[in-house]
């Protein structure tokens, strides 16, 4: 009985360590203190998916983000005509969604599980309630958004302007 209370208390713990340091590894989170992010783990919500589970539809409305711990999870969109087309696959420790913890506009994206997954979720009104009562850390949290933001934007610009300068090349090629 005594080894059987232990054992619980280890793997808690363990699993407590194993949240704390994923997402201390998340540049959202990275600037919290260790304090800051207990409180953090004791919001989050932990969800579990099957292999190709979705987790969220493009179109569906935007709740939070998401911290992946295991498995990882293919984020797509499907065009006019109905073809998915594959944007990115995520791995444990990339996170995604976070616009929806922003605003609470529709996902541009959809999102399915690839293999056994488990998801850290971080909604919207966790982080309206940290801003109310710890300023301080929900003004760190907004920042780290913020400057994704800002690397992705970059990042977007980059690629469009490169497909812009192929196309403009195509086009001398071909003749239009």
């Amino acid at each position: 009985m005594a080894e059987t209370l232990w054992e619980n208390i280890l793997k808690r713990r363990e699993r407590e360590h194993s949240v704390a340091s994923i997402l201390k590894n998340t540049p959202i989170f990275s600037d919290l203190s260790r304090r800051e992010l207990n409180i953090i783990e004791n919001i989050i919500h932990r969800r579990r998916y099957r292999d190709g589970e979705i987790i969220f539809r493009q179109g569906d409305p935007g709740v939070g983000m998401y911290v992946i711990a295991k498995g990882q999870v293919r984020i797509f969109m499907t065009n006019s005509a109905g073809v998915s087309v594959e944007l990115v696959m995520l791995q444990p420790g990339d996170f995604f969604g976070e616009t929806a913890v922003i605003d609470r506009g529709e996902r541009s994206a959809s999102a399915q599980a690839v293999g056994d997954t488990e998801l850290l979720g971080f909604f919207r009104p966790d982080l309206f309630d940290i801003i109310d009562r710890f300023p301080r850390m929900g003004a760190k949290i907004l920042l780290k958004i913020a400057l994704v933001y800002s690397e992705r934007l970059r990042h977007t610009n980059a690629e469009l302007m490169k497909a812009r300068t192929q196309l403009a090349e195509l086009r001398k090629k071909t003749g239009e």
